[in-house]
């Protein structure tokens, strides 16, 4: 108790996130043995640094490694909510660990580690505890999920659906509710114009992305309780055992990817937030430390990626914008593409277009507009060019505002001659009207 214990800092973070690591159904009972063995191991090769200021060192940058991320989170959040200034995360970790490492050389007297190592047995207890009431209430398999499956009027199924996500796309009613700028309805109004349907103030009935399309491709689950206990694996499983695509599947449509999900056994693309990305124990591991989301957010350690400007969101972003239009040049009739685009969604920056701004909703609202103006024309374009049916929807609205409704986003429909956008109550109904045209 009155020595450093790098096992205890990582038993630490395993109970942290106990549930994503040591309760996985990808994670093995001999990948957890060999693990906890290395950990073992590791503790002994420790104990034989006698060097006082050394074993310091490890023991506070280990720490650094598992918790910087979430320390660094913690003061971002800070900055912007007090002195709104939005700071990125390369500016506080880096300056943090120097202060840190160049103040252990001044150190002279070692920290009691008998209250440390109590705080540690502490969180350690805590942790485990509430992750094991939140896994004893969630469900166990996918098929436990009621949906609600609807069947919509399909008066022509002899066309190609597009479904474009926009993620974070807030309301134009409610924007206008709290700004009064009536030019947040031009963009709707260029829709109407041009013979698209939209619901200016339509529902999600999540707040959240995997919530919302896990739900929405599984003809809506989001009445069911257990869905909403539901946990990250089976998360990422309702998207690998998507109902949808497996009715897409058995009427041999050909399905398209151009998402940042799995659906069926489709693939994403340019993206980070792959499902079952992290199947191993050592990968779940370091999936949310601060050394793997340097990486993932820097490009690999290149030069570029170092820039303040650099955000991985913009690869898929500028991908999907780049070829939106020419994917749809000659399109099969009995096809679906699910595309989804990481905007008006933070961070608010496109590269040559639209210089990196701090969040708030002044900012928020630019964004979106931008957002409608890079797709207005190619829209346009893909409508008037092809036999296609388009549904165009948010995932749910803007959360980072209290005077919003988070709930609240927008649909247009292009090519449904004879639906009523009004039949459709919420977001996830849209796999049941996917489903009912084809």
């Amino acid at each position: 108790m009155n020595r450093p214990s790098i096992a205890l800092i990582i038993i630490a973070w395993l109970a942290f996130n106990f549930n994503s690591i040591i309760l996985s159904y990808l994670v093995s009972f001999i990948e957890l043995f060999l693990f906890f063995l290395s950990i073992f191991f590791l503790e002994i090769i420790f104990t034989f640094i006698s060097n006082k200021k050394i074993s310091l060192f490890v023991f506070l940058n280990t720490v650094l490694f598992l918790f910087g991320y979430l320390i660094t989170l913690n003061i971002q959040n800070q900055f912007n909510n007090l002195f709104d200034i939005f700071l990125r995360g390369r500016m506080i970790f880096l300056p943090l660990f120097i202060f840190i490492n160049i103040a252990l050389i001044f150190i002279k007297k070692s920290p009691n580690y008998n209250f440390i190592n109590i705080f540690l047995f502490i969180f350690i207890t805590v942790n485990i505890s509430n992750n094991l009431i939140v896994k004893l209430n969630e469900p166990k398999k996918v098929s436990f999920f009621e949906n609600k499956k609807i069947l919509f009027p399909a008066e022509n199924k002899n066309k190609a659906i597009l479904l474009l996500i926009l993620d974070e796309y807030h309301s134009p009613n409610d924007l206008y509710r709290v700004t009064k700028d009536s030019s947040i309805y031009n963009f709707s109004s260029t829709l109407k114009r041009n013979g698209w349907q939209f619901n200016n103030s339509f529902s999600s009935q999540e707040l959240s992305t995997v919530q919302s399309l896990s739900s929405m491709f599984n003809y809506n689950l989001s009445y069911d309780k257990n869905f909403k206990n539901s946990g990250e694996d089976i998360k990422n499983e309702l998207f690998l055992k998507s109902l949808l695509f497996s009715d897409l599947l058995h009427k041999d449509i050909t399905v398209k990817n151009w998402g940042i999900f799995n659906f069926g056994s489709t693939k994403p693309i340019h993206t980070n937030n792959t499902p079952q990305k992290f199947t191993s124990i050592t990968t779940r591991f370091i999936q949310n430390t601060t050394i793997n989301l340097i990486w993932g957010n820097t490009n690999k350690l290149s030069m570029n990626g170092f820039k303040n400007s650099h955000f991985p969101a913009s690869k898929h972003n500028i991908h999907l914008n780049n070829n939106l239009n020419s994917s749809f040049t000659e399109i099969n009739p009995n096809s679906f593409t699910y595309a989804h685009l990481l905007m008006p969604h933070t961070p608010f920056y496109f590269p040559k277009y639209f210089s990196f701004k701090k969040i708030n909703l002044k900012n928020y609202i630019l964004y979106w507009k931008f957002t409608n103006s890079l797709l207005e024309n190619k829209l346009f374009k893909i409508a008037n060019s092809n036999n296609i049916k388009i549904i165009i929807t948010g995932d749910h609205g803007f959360r980072s505002d209290s005077r919003l409704n988070k709930n609240k986003t927008f649909l247009a429909l292009y090519g449904f001659e004879t639906l009523n956008i009004n039949e459709i109550k919420t977001v996830q109904d849209l796999g049941s009207l996917i489903n009912s045209n084809f």
